[in-house]
């Protein structure tokens, strides 16, 4: 990924990769949604890859119950990635908000 953002010369600071985190299992219902110790180690894989490629944010998709939301909130939080700023060789901040794992988190 890297090779297509440099391939940008000039423009590649203002490129950036995300990761996208997903429910396991169908994301409109709570059927068979995980609890939250199941929640964080399943999105703490998924957050340990982004990290391992240095994904410049994560955000999360649709989650059908809480208790998972919270649980990849949890696993979110412990990365570097979710509450950092993004600096380019320009100088230029792009600040990061993913209000759902900072939300989520006060109910955690």
């Amino acid at each position: 990924m890297n090779k297509i953002r440099d391939s940008y010369k000039d423009y590649s600071e203002n490129i950036l990769y995300g990761g996208l985190l997903g429910c396991r299992g169908d994301a409109y219902s709570s059927k068979d949604a995980l609890s939250i110790e199941e929640s964080y180690k399943f999105h703490r894989n998924q957050t340990m890859q982004f990290e391992k490629e240095n994904i410049d944010f994560l955000f999360a998709g649709i989650m059908p119950e809480i208790n998972e939301a919270i649980g990849m909130a949890q696993a979110m939080s412990d990365t570097e990635i979710v509450l950092k700023n993004t600096h380019t060789t320009s100088g230029k901040d792009f600040p990061l908000v993913v209000c759902d794992s900072i939300l989520l988190k006060l109910y955690s």
